[in-house]
């Protein structure tokens, strides 16, 4: 199905007798359309944590949980299992899923034990899925055979085996080649920074499962989001007219379905954003800080948006959709009422990001950062995250510190833009 963009400036008029720049956002939406007879296969790769906290329940409802992904795959799917501890085992090397119960049995002698080394699970985990990717493969499907490639990675633990860069590092190189890594952390002990900045730099979701018995809703919901991808490989790219200046400071940020600050390529006049996949139950939002000069009155072309992507019927594109501005004078503002609220997401997002980082150096500012955060939230009717920045502000006031479960609520409820 064709992928649609649609793109538009915060406001669309500029004033005309400044004698200096204006700032303006370009907000950038991407939709895909998916349904069950154009639906891409998927190349999944689950790499789960078998370090001896997980021993007992949590190990059960892992295997319980992994089991059931496998159940819901189609005989056209793929999918590899890696557990690690300190270090990575292949348990179930990358294959169709025409045995089911082959796969559950292997995943079933799963023995806890050990310390916790993610970027050894992960490495692992990636090898997997190249197999899939090898041009060899591809050319075997046949032409115009796109495949949703991606790997879950859970853990209810802290690094202390491997390097938290690494991890990161892993994780950009997958988008480069297609693979998005969508994270879990189970409990109130596990390392959120990392989770948050792998699924940031890989693409993908972080998702918080508050007790290993909710393991299996969390593997569900993310591969019901999988399965409602309508495009994949999403390359976007944005052409800024002569004159017209990209921001210099997180230029380019996505606010939706997650707030995460996007990586780009090319120069200041023309670059790309890679997207990836891109499911149908919402649109991808990107916010792109412009300058503008100050031209003369009239309408002149700003920007020209356009992508290439992947579906069910192959490699296509996106006719380039153009951006204009209007400068007047006299001028009076007139912003987007839903690109507002976009950017006030972000401003709540970042807030709580640079108070979290001045709480053990700077603990006054930091208060002061969170209170700011939690007044914009009521402002803008966001109850549920008004109420974990407030918590978040009261145990720094009363504690000095922030606890890891308000830590990871946070993190998790700042990031995600609610439905």
């Amino acid at each position: 199905m064709p992928l649609e963009l649609r793109a538009r400036l915060s406001d669309p008029r500029v004033d005309a007798a400044a004698a200096t720049e204006s700032q303006r956002i370009l907000c950038i939406e991407a939709v895909a359309v998916a349904d069950a007879s154009t639906a891409l296969p998927l190349n999944l790769g689950l790499v789960l944590d078998k370090s001896g906290s997980m021993q007992g329940v949590a190990l059960d409802c892992l295997k319980q949980a992994a089991s059931h992904i496998v159940r819901s795959l189609s005989p056209r799917d793929r999918v590899a299992v890696v557990a690690f501890n300190e270090q990575p085992e292949l348990l179930v090397s990358s294959r169709l899923v025409a045995d089911p119960a082959g796969i559950e049995a292997a995943v079933q002698r799963l023995e806890a034990g050990g310390g916790t080394c993610i970027d050894g699970g992960m490495e692992l985990g990636l090898r997997e899925l190249r197999k899939v990717l090898a041009p060899r493969f591809l050319a075997e499907q046949g032409p115009g055979l796109a495949s949703i490639n991606r790997v879950f990675v859970l853990t209810d633990g802290h690094n202390q085996h491997g390097q938290d860069a690494q991890c990161v590092a892993l994780a950009r190189q997958a988008v480069k080649e297609h693979v998005t890594f969508s994270t879990f952390g189970i409990g109130e002990k596990f390392s959120v920074d990392v989770l948050r900045d792998v699924a940031n730099a890989g693409n993908g979701m972080l998702h918080h499962v508050a007790s290993p018995t909710h393991i299996n809703e969390a593997f569900q919901k993310e591969l019901a989001s999988v399965q409602r991808i309508g495009a994949t490989r999403v390359r976007l790219r944005v052409c800024l007219e002569p004159g017209v200046e990209l921001g210099t400071r997180d230029p380019v940020c996505m606010v939706s379905p997650a707030i995460v600050v996007q990586d780009i390529e090319g120069g200041a006049g023309e670059f790309y954003v890679n997207l990836g996949d891109m499911p149908s139950d919402g649109p991808a939002v990107l916010l792109c800080t412009l300058y503008l000069p100050g031209w003369e009155a009239g309408t002149r072309a700003v920007a020209t948006v356009d992508a290439v992507y992947e579906d069910a019927s192959g490699a296509s594109s996106v006719e380039p959709v153009a951006v204009a501005a209007e400068w007047v004078s006299p001028y009076v503002a007139a912003p987007d009422p839903d690109i507002q609220r976009h950017i006030a997401r972000m401003a709540i997002y970042k807030q709580r990001q640079k108070a979290i980082a001045l709480a053990v150096t700077n603990p006054d500012m930091a208060r002061t950062m969170l209170q700011s955060a939690t007044e914009l939230a009521g402002q803008a009717g966001n109850e549920e995250l008004r109420t974990v920045l407030e918590a978040t502000l009261t145990e720094l006031k009363r504690d000095g510190r922030i606890s890891d479960k308000t830590m990871i609520q946070g993190e998790v409820v700042t990031r995600t833009v609610l439905q």
